[in-house]
């Protein structure tokens, strides 16, 4: 079975850095196909040295379970390296968490919102 590379046409990442903040925004369908383009950025950001990392998912149309994975993930790394992870979600997205079970978990260490903090 050939390994297909992450389908770019479905979702689009922005990824901008202040200082101590990595801001990564997020456009589109996260599922199956795209969430390997999600991956690179959360990984890069929650990683590497910042105090806080914003993950914009407000204008996400879909959100599939490989996208809850990414989250998840970059909740475990932003954790263990004293970073505040903080999600901004859409209904949508906010419903998926919630069922699953992730938004408690990610509101022991993480900010959930629905809207852009302030900075």
């Amino acid at each position: 079975m050939a390994i297909r590379p992450p389908r770019r046409d479905l979702i689009e990442v922005g990824l901008h850095r202040d200082n101590a903040q990595w801001t990564i925004s997020v456009l589109g369908d996260v599922d199956a196909t795209s969430a390997g383009v999600l991956v690179e950025p959360l990984t890069a950001a929650t990683g590497g040295p910042a105090e806080r990392v914003v993950l914009d998912l407000s204008e996400v149309t879909f959100f599939g379970s490989h996208g809850l994975c990414a989250v998840v993930d970059a909740h475990q790394r932003a954790v263990s390296r004293g970073i505040t992870l903080v999600v901004v979600c859409s209904r949508g997205v906010s419903r998926l968490l919630e069922v699953t079970g992730v938004a408690e978990t990610l509101r022991q260490d993480a900010v959930l919102t629905d809207r852009a903090p302030t900075c």
